[in-house]
């Protein structure tokens, strides 16, 4: 269901053919999409994301191993090809990608990239947003991703990637 209503938000799902790690997934991804730059927010996966990711892209901004002020985060964020994140929650109904202000950089590092690379291995599952704030601590902000960035112009012209990323591409390990 979850996977079924990211697609239809315009969302990318990629589950690899066998036993092939997340990182090494996101890494063949990058790879073949040409992408030259990457952050990557403080998930539980960073520092194997990080190992898989040397020689293949510049890491030029790492959350999960050097505090930035909020002006250096924002201007490298900016900066970036992609970002990747870790996913907390996942709401099944709509497709959406729930992450929390407790991993370092990921509000910036899921909206300023014009790709958001979404890793969901450890994310809960709700079925519908009711759910998901009757059993969510109060003590976190969240930011709810559904799909790419959209708009829409009076001629109802839908354009992707306006306010935030291009594309959305979520990862889930077979395991």
């Amino acid at each position: 269901m979850f996977r079924d209503n990211l697609l239809a938000v315009n969302g990318e799902f990629i589950v690899p053919d066998s036993a092939e790690s997340l990182s090494s997934l996101v890494a063949g991804f990058i790879k073949s999409n040409s992408i030259k730059t990457v952050v990557l927010s403080d998930f539980p996966e960073h520092q194997e994301m990080c190992e898989a990711l040397k020689g293949e892209v510049e890491i030029i901004a790492d959350f999960g191993s050097q505090p930035y002020t909020i002006e250096e985060a924002k201007t490298l964020c900016a900066r970036a090809d992609a970002g990747i994140t870790g996913i907390d929650a996942v709401i099944a109904d709509t497709g959406t990608l729930v992450i929390t202000s407790r991993n370092r950089g990921d509000r910036l590092c899921s909206s300023l990239p014009p790709i958001h690379l979404a890793l969901i291995d450890n994310a809960q599952v709700y079925l519908d947003f009711a759910e998901f704030i009757s059993s969510t601590p109060k003590d976190y902000t969240y930011a709810l991703i559904t799909g790419p960035s959209r708009t829409a112009d009076i001629e109802k012209k839908l354009i992707l990637g306006a306010h935030g990323p291009k594309r959305v591409v979520v990862f889930r390990s077979v395991a």
